[in-house]
C-alpha cells in the first residue's frame, strides 16, 4: 500500500515509523497496531526528554511518541520534539490525559494528540492522512540582539547556531538580519550570495530588506532551530516588541558603553512589560561582551547591573581576532558556547574551563 507522506528513498528501503515509549507493554501495543496496518516500526524505549540526539534513527518516515501522563507544559513537549525529530514528518503524541485542551495545543503546531486508552486505533489513520504541507510549525526561534555595532552579536549568533547543529545533528539555520553586520560569510568561511542551505551541516541565510523581521517565512519551517542575528540599536519600541514576541529565546548582547547599556535596558523593560501580559520572549539572557578596549563612557559590571536593574548572565572576555570564533571542540570558546547553548535549549552541562562566567 502506498502512502503519499512517505518520501521515495533513494535506496528503496522500506519506510519505517519510529515509536518511542518508556513503557515496554505500551510500546509493544503501538508497534502491533502499526504492523497490523502494514507499517514497519522501529521501537525506542525511553523518555523523550532523556533521549540523546544520536539515538534517533535516520530515514524514518513518521514518529509516534507515547508520553504516558502529560505532566509538563505542552510547550515543553513541542520543544523537545523540535530539538530531536525531523520537522517534515507526521508526528503523533499519545497520552493518558483525555483533554481537548491538550489536543488543541498540539494541533496548533500540526502535531496530533490522541488519548491512549480510547484512540490508539487512530494512530494509523492520522499518519496515513498526513499531508507534507502540514509539517509541524514548532521550530525553535532564537534571536541574538546586538545593542551596538561591534558588540559581537553576529559572532555569538554564528557560534551558537554552529554549536546547536553539532549537538543535535538536526536542521539548523543561521539568519543574518537585514540590519546586522553582514559578515556571516567571513565567520563561516563560506562564500555565498543570499543563502547556503545544506542537508548535512549548518545552513546560512542573508535576510533582505524586504524580508526584515519576518519570523514565519516558509523557508524557516523546514528547520528545527533558526538563530537570528539582529542589530536592534536603531529600532523603535514597536519593532523591538515584535522581535520579542516572535522569539522563543533571546540573547541580549551589550558592551560596557552607555549607549549600548541604555538600549539593553530599553529591551529589558519591553520584555518585562510583555511578560506581564503573557507575551514576549520566554527566556532572555544578558551577555556582556568585553570586546575592544575601555573608552571614556565605559562602566564596570556593578554599575551596569545597577543601571539595568538586572543581573548579567554571562561575560565574554576580550577577543583579539574575529577568527577566534571559528572554534574547535578543544577551545575555551567551545566551552563558553556550550554554556550558552545549555541555558537556551537545555542539555547536559559541559565540563572544563568556562570562558563565559556567571557574574555574581
Amino acid at each position: 500500500m502506498d502512502f503519499s507522506f512517505f518520501s521515495k528513498e533513494k535506496d528503496s528501503k522500506e519506510s519505517k515509523v519510529l515509536v518511542i515509549s518508556k513503557d515496554t507493554n505500551r510500546l509493544a501495543l503501538i508497534v502491533e497496531h502499526l504492523s497490523l496496518k502494514g507499517l514497519s516500526a522501529i521501537s525506542l524505549k525511553g523518555d523523550i526528554f532523556n533521549l540523546a540526539p544520536d539515538s534517533i534513527p535516520k530515514n524514518i518516515q513518521a514518529v509516534v511518541v507515547d508520553c504516558l501522563v502529560i505532566e509538563r507544559e505542552v510547550e515543553d513537549y513541542i520543544h523537545i520534539i523540535c530539538k530531536l525529530l525531523p520537522t517534515n514528518l507526521p508526528c503523533v503524541i499519545l497520552g493518558d490525559n483525555d483533554s481537548i485542551t491538550i489536543y488543541q495545543e498540539f494541533l496548533k503546531k500540526n502535531i496530533f494528540y490522541l488519548h491512549f486508552a480510547s484512540q490508539l486505533n487512530l494512530v494509523y489513520e492520522q499518519i496515513s492522512n498526513y499531508q507534507s504541507m502540514n509539517a509541524y510549525a514548532g521550530f525553535i526561534k532564537i534571536s541574538v540582539l546586538g545593542t551596538k555595532g561591534g558588540a559581537g552579536a553576529s559572532s555569538i549568533a554564528y557560534a551558537l547556531a554552529s554549536n546547536i547543529y553539532k549537538r543535535y545533528k538536526n536542521k539548523v539555520l543561521c539568519v543574518q538580519g537585514a540590519d546586522s553586520s553582514f559578515n556571516l560569510d567571513l565567520l563561516s568561511g563560506r562564500n555565498f550570495e543570499a543563502s547556503d542551505i545544506k542537508d548535512d551541516e549548518l545552513s546560512l541565510y542573508k535576510e533582505s530588506r524586504e524580508e526584515a523581521y519576518n519570523f514565519e517565512a516558509e523557508l524557516f519551517r523546514k528547520f528545527n532551530f533558526v538563530v537570528f542575528d539582529h542589530s536592534v540599536q536603531g529600532l523603535n519600541k514597536d519593532e523591538i516588541e515584535s522581535i520579542l514576541n516572535s522569539s522563543d529565546s533571546c540573547v541580549l548582547v551589550l558592551d560596557s558603553t552607555l549607549s549600548s547599556i541604555r538600549k539593553a535596558k530599553e529591551i529589558l523593560r519591553a520584555n518585562n512589560f510583555l511578560a506581564s501580559i503573557n507575551q514576549g520572549a520566554k527566556k532572555l539572557l544578558i551577555c556582556l561582551n568585553k570586546s575592544g578596549f575601555a573608552c571614556g563612557d565605559s562602566l564596570d559590571i556593578t554599575k551596569i547591573e545597577e543601571f539595568l536593574e538586572s543581573k548579567v548572565d554571562l561575560v565574554l572576555p576580550y577577543q583579539s581576532r574575529l577568527n577566534e570564533f571559528k572554534f574547535s571542540p578543544s577551545t575555551k570558546l567551545q566551552n563558553a558556547i556550550n554554556e550558552v547553548t545549555n541555558k537556551l535549549v537545555g542539555d547536559i552541562k559541559s565540563k572544563g574551563l568556562k570562558l563565559f562566567r556567571r557574574v555574581k
